[in-house]
């Protein structure tokens, strides 16, 4: 039947194909672990990514909302300087030609539609404050 040596060999034999099958199971287990950590890598960047992209958008926004006010702040400025270093003669000669300019902060006259009307009419109460000026 089988001799001591015939199962020797076969003992080695088995040992050495489970040691080998052994090495490269825990190969691939160990590639599985390093993709794993890759993964969770690669999603940890992509997480922070997101944030940064919030956090730029957060701030744009905020610096969207401070130059729409300070456009506020400049045009108010203008107006208050044209306001107040204008002459009372030429924002009436703005008036007469139709401008939009305001007399001691009235409401401004602008006039008919263009589409309506043939001719531009000036308001009553501006023809009365020039005759009484000249007078």
């Amino acid at each position: 039947m089988f001799d001591l040596a015939t199962l020797f060999m076969g003992f080695t034999l088995g040992a050495a194909v489970g040691i080998v099958v052994t090495l490269l199971m825990s190969r691939k287990h160990g590639n599985a672990d390093s993709v794993r950590k890759q993964l969770e890598a690669l999603k940890n960047e992509h997480t922070k990514y997101q944030m940064d992209v919030t956090e730029h958008f957060a701030r744009t926004s905020e610096l969207i909302a401070s130059l729409n006010q300070n456009y506020r702040n400049i045009e108010q400025h203008l107006q208050n300087g044209a306001d107040n270093l204008v002459s009372y003669d030429y924002k009436l000669a703005q008036l007469r030609q139709g401008s939009d300019v305001s007399i001691d902060n009235e409401m401004p006259y602008v006039g008919v539609s263009k589409d309506y009307a043939e001719e531009q009419q000036e308001p009553e109460s501006v023809e009365q404050s020039d005759s009484a000026q000249i007078r």
